[in-house]
Formats: structure tokens, C-alpha cells, sequence
């Protein structure tokens, strides 16, 4: 169902929370194809922070359309808003978050604005992460400089089993030499996870948690 951009603080702040985020007693939060829109996303992944027994966010396929826009009631023109630095708030607020979908149709040069500071910050806080083992990016825009900046920070990862890439604007050598990069960082963490449960051990993020890594 499509929820009102407007409606996206009021729902956030009332998911059920008892005494305080790590009480919280929502581990997971599905507003997959809502129209939403870049305010809506920022605002619920800001409020999601304090949650910390989230497993589990999908907030893909919420950029707002003008044709969407017209035929849903009570709506007026689409909010801007960057969404990176909330869902690194969100990232950092929930330590056991084991999977993040901001996932898109997989349209070039088109998807939730996120600047470059704020995508850095993205990038650091799923790096640190310890147990986010999926991590889809594909709805968002990301030029190639910020894709070399997430193949920098990325590999520094030791969790994430699968990352999830938006189309490349262009296939040129830099942005596809970054995109291998991060292939490797989850293919390299797929394999030692394989190595661990071999052995008898828990498995990366306490155990389990998708299969191997692709760039989308």
C-alpha cells in the first residue's frame, strides 16, 4: 500500500517501542514499493535508529514518480531530502541489523538522492558494522566518485556476505575496477564464512545470513 510522504514521521514514531531501543520489540520493518519518497525514507530510517532490535529493514522502491505522485490522494508536489546520512544513523543504532534493502528498479541515474559526505558516512557505518550481512544499495544515485569512495570503505567490512549496486552511469575502467572491489569484499567474506561453518564455528554476523556477494 502507498503511505503519504507526510505520514512517514507519525508512522515511525509509533512503532512499538517499550523501555527504550534495545527493548524495542521490532525486529523487523517491511515498507517495500510504499511511495514513500526521499523525506519518507529519511525520516523513517532517522526514527528506525532508535530501535536497536532491528534485524531486518526494507525500504526499497520508494522513490516517488510524478505519475505516482498524481494518482495518490492528497499528495502534492514530491519532498527532497538526502537519505544517506539517516540510514547511517540507522546503521549505527541498530547493531543487530542483519540486512538493509534500499533497493531500486535498476534505472541509470535514477534513485534517492544521497550526497557524498552523507554516502561516506553510509559506507563507514556498514564497514564497522558487525552484523549487516546484506547490504542493497541499488536505489539510490551514486556517481562514479562516490563508487570509488565505497570501494575504498567497503572492504573494510568483515560481515557482508552480499552487496547490491545501482547500474553504473557509464562502463568505464574506474567505476568498474570499484565495482569489482566490492564484489571481492563479499565474495572474500562469503568464503571465510563458508571456511568457519566447515569448521564448526558460528558463521559471519552470529551465523548464516544469504549467500554470496554481487555488485548488482
Amino acid at each position: 500500500n502507498h503511505i503519504a510522504e507526510g505520514v512517514s514521521p507519525a508512522l515511525a514514531q509509533g512503532l512499538p517501542l517499550s523501555n527504550g531501543a534495545q527493548d524495542s520489540r521490532l525486529t523487523a520493518l517491511l515498507l517495500r514499493d510504499s511511495a514513500l519518497g526521499e523525506a519518507g525514507v529519511a525520516a523513517v530510517a532517522s526514527l528506525c535508529a532508535s530501535h536497536g532490535a532491528l534485524q531486518h529493514v526494507d525500504v526499497s522502491l520508494n522513490r516517488r514518480s510524478d505519475g505516482v505522485a498524481g494518482k495518490v490522494f492528497g499528495w502534492g508536489k514530491a519532498a527532497s531530502a538526502d537519505t544517506g546520512a539517516p540510514l547511517a544513523q540507522l546503521l549505527r543504532g541498530c547493531p543487530d541489523l542483519r540486512s538493509l534493502s534500499v533497493g531500486g528498479k535498476g534505472e541509470r541515474g535514477k534513485g534517492l538522492t544521497c550526497g557524498r559526505v552523507s554516502l561516506r558516512r553510509l559506507a563507514e557505518a556498514a564497514a564497522e558494522h558487525t552484523a549487516l550481512t546484506s547490504l542493497d544499495l541499488s536505489g539510490l544515485k551514486i556517481d562514479e566518485p562516490a563508487l570509488a569512495e565505497l570501494a575504498a570503505m567497503l572492504p573494510a567490512s568483515s560481515s557482508l556476505l552480499n552487496i547490491v549496486l545501482p547500474p553504473p552511469p557509464e562502463a568505464e575502467k574506474a567505476a568498474l575496477a570499484a565495482r569489482a572491489a566490492i564484489a571481492a569484499t563479499a565474495q572474500r567474506n562469503s568464503t571465510a564464512a563458508a571456511s568457519l561453518l566447515a569448521k564448526g564455528g558460528g558463521g559471519v554476523g552470529g551465523g548464516g545470513g544469504g549467500g554470496g556477494g554481487g555488485d548488482g
